[in-house]
């Protein structure tokens, strides 16, 4: 339990941050996933960016799905 509590926090922050500095990008969590959506590749890469640049003290993975 205190575990998923921690990943959960680690995706609300991760979601806050992406609603602050990619306001194109619409992050979604579903469960222990933040689902990312753009109709702009860019604003999509500008989020991947963001991600790996913050210490968010959670393992983190970028998957594309199309």
């Amino acid at each position: 339990r205190r575990e998923r509590d921690h990943v959960h926090h680690a995706a609300k922050r991760i979601a806050a941050d992406i609603r602050t500095n990619v306001p194109k990008a619409k992050p979604q969590i579903q469960g222990d996933l933040v689902r990312v959506t753009s109709a702009s590749k860019d604003e999509l890469q500008k989020v991947i960016s963001l991600v790996r640049e913050n210490d968010y003290d959670t393992p983190l993975q970028c998957v594309n799905y199309r």
